[in-house]
């Protein structure tokens, strides 16, 4: 490969690029140093990523590019960049076929222009997802005729190495945010869970107390009705007293239904109440 002294010289850069993203679990920071070790490997002047993945032909969203005034990064390729429809890039993508184009020559209106401005050699590298090639990776050279067909195998070789670890840690990050988000429901839920428990049991206290106090309150109100009831007979039989002997005979009948034990000679007991019984005895 151009740019080393043969394969022992392609061997330790592998090596010492494998060694150096062991260090790192940031996505971001893996990114920069694959694209690092890559332009020594590799040496490429501008570097693309692309997918396809959840578009529809000819439909394809740039992931990551290092273009002037298009720089960003996206790994997993779910944010909102904006989609291209149809182009040079498209085109590759949709074949899924490692290519190499010796003279890149891009039309003015095409849609992928401006991440291609400035290069006149590309190399297609498809890259797979369960099986499926969704993804690719264009690297990019200013001179023609920059990339051997040769180098193709080793090319994307490595370029997939470097992608599978980069979309794995990825998605370790976006499993790891996930994780963090259900901790953070869970604990909520916990709070509320505890809330809801401690205002259950305030009211379990509260009923128990008002049920004292309607207890309570129906006893008081059971007194009250039996010192009413003795208060109107001690009326009744003043009133018979005070009524001539004629009236009283008039109404023998009502009297014996009012008061059936009188009737048969006996005198009513009443039960009075712990207040009446009071006043009893101070009246004695």
């Amino acid at each position: 490969m151009e740019g080393t002294n043969g394969s022992s010289d392609l061997l330790a850069l592998v090596l010492a690029a494998a060694k150096d993203l062991s260090l790192h679990d940031d996505p971001s920071e893996v990114m920069r140093l694959a694209l690092d070790h890559g332009r020594k490997v590799i040496r490429f002047d501008r570097n693309l990523a692309a997918t396809r993945r959840e578009l529809s032909f000819p439909t394809i969203r740039i992931t990551r590019s290092d273009a002037p005034g298009t720089s960003f990064h996206d790994p997993i390729g779910h944010d909102e960049f904006p989609p291209l429809g149809g182009g040079l890039l498209a085109e590759l993508l949709y074949a899924g076929q490692p290519r190499v184009i010796d003279d890149l020559r891009v039309a003015a209106d095409d849609p992928s222009a401006r991440y291609l401005v400035g290069m006149r050699s590309l190399v297609a590298v498809p890259q797979f997802r369960s099986g499926e090639a969704t993804d690719m990776v264009f690297h990019l050279r200013c001179e023609p005729a920059a990339f051997a067909p040769s180098q193709l195998p080793e090319i994307v070789l490595i370029s997939n190495f470097f992608g599978q670890i980069i979309t794995g840690l990825a998605r370790a990050e976006q499993l790891q945010a996930a994780e963090r988000s259900m901790k953070e429901q869970y604990e909520i839920i916990a709070r509320l869970s505890n809330t809801v428990m401690d205002s259950a049991m305030d009211l379990k206290q509260y009923s128990g107390v008002l049920e004292e106090r309607v207890r309570e309150r129906t006893a008081e109100l059971a007194e009250a009705n039996l010192e009413t009831i003795f208060m109107l007979a001690q009326a009744s039989e003043a009133k018979d007293h005070d009524t001539p002997p004629a009236n009283q005979e008039a109404h023998p009948h009502a009297r014996a239904a009012a008061w059936p034990e009188r009737s048969r000679g006996r005198v009513p007991r009443i039960r009075l109440g712990p207040a009446r019984r009071r006043q009893d005895a101070c009246a004695r």
